[in-house]
């Protein structure tokens, strides 16, 4: 095929892509995830339903930097950028979203919030803080996917836990604290001798804190997947509905906190049989 026979049913294919693309889903799984969390007493379903929310978390996050990735490429390129390998996606997070945020405040300023009425600096603030506290967890706690997908190397309880240090005059102090933790086991790779460590990890979060940025990822994602339609021709004459993260100040700095332990147990090597 020619370049322009190409370009059009590449043009196609990502219609096709984001006409598909069922973000509801996630929002409906998250529902049903806090309202549970919210009525069982048994800790054993909570210690299940926790694991669910975190993963379900971490994988909406993936999910929205995949596409964040995507958008700012060519619509060429798109079929090729929507099968990002994991090193250079986490790459990309860390370095435009984690260590930088000069692409971070364009995606938020120039991207999400140029759809909106309200995008004052205050509001563009929320969002790239916030945005940048999801791009760390992802990348800090993307071992737990792994954990959590291959083995049931994961597991979850209910439960408060708090981090404390020892002051001069030997008085304990609280630094932070959370009602829930996972624990999860993980193997990596130091990225300077090229050993490779099992590590025992805890994670210890607040539950409305994980649940309100699950939300937020979702609604940012409701969002791109419209703005990216409108790149390929959809919903440019029909008004469409833009969701709007919005959360009450006080409830929301209730959820502070949560902090993540990880000890190194054994390094492996590979043999090689003779």
């Amino acid at each position: 095929m020619v370049d322009t026979e190409v370009l059009q049913v590449v043009r196609r294919f990502k219609k096709e892509y984001y006409e598909q693309m069922d973000i509801d889903r996630l929002a409906h799984k998250l529902d049903r995830l806090t309202s549970r969390l919210d009525r069982l007493k048994d800790h054993k379903k909570l210690s299940s339903d926790l694991l669910d929310l975190y993963y379900l978390y971490l994988q909406t996050i993936e999910t929205l930097f995949i596409n964040v990735y995507t958008f700012c490429k060519k619509d060429r390129d798109f079929p090729i950028a929507i099968f990002i390998e994991n090193a250079k996606l986490k790459s990309f997070i860390k370095k435009e979203f984690v260590d930088c945020s000069k692409y971070s405040r364009y995606f938020i300023n120039d991207i999400i919030l140029s759809i909106h009425e309200d995008k004052n600096e205050i509001k563009k603030d929320q969002y790239h803080n916030l945005l940048k506290e999801c791009a760390k967890d992802y990348i800090d706690n993307y071992q737990l996917l792994n954990a959590y997908k291959h083995g049931a190397r994961a597991s979850a309880a209910v439960g408060s836990s708090y981090m404390s240090m020892k002051l001069p005059d030997g008085q304990f102090m609280k630094v932070t604290d959370g009602d829930a933790a996972i624990h999860y086991y993980s193997k990596e790779r130091d990225s300077k001798t090229g050993e490779k460590t099992i590590y025992e990890c805890d994670l210890v979060f607040k539950k409305d804190r994980v649940a309100g940025k699950t939300l937020f990822i979702i609604t940012l994602l409701q969002n791109l997947r419209l703005i990216s339609l409108k790149t390929v021709g959809v919903g440019l004459s029909n008004p469409q509905k833009y969701m709007y993260f919005q959360y009450d100040k006080d409830k929301w700095h209730e959820t502070f906190g949560g902090y993540s332990l990880k000890t190194g147990l054994f390094t492996v090597e590979k043999v090689n049989k003779k």
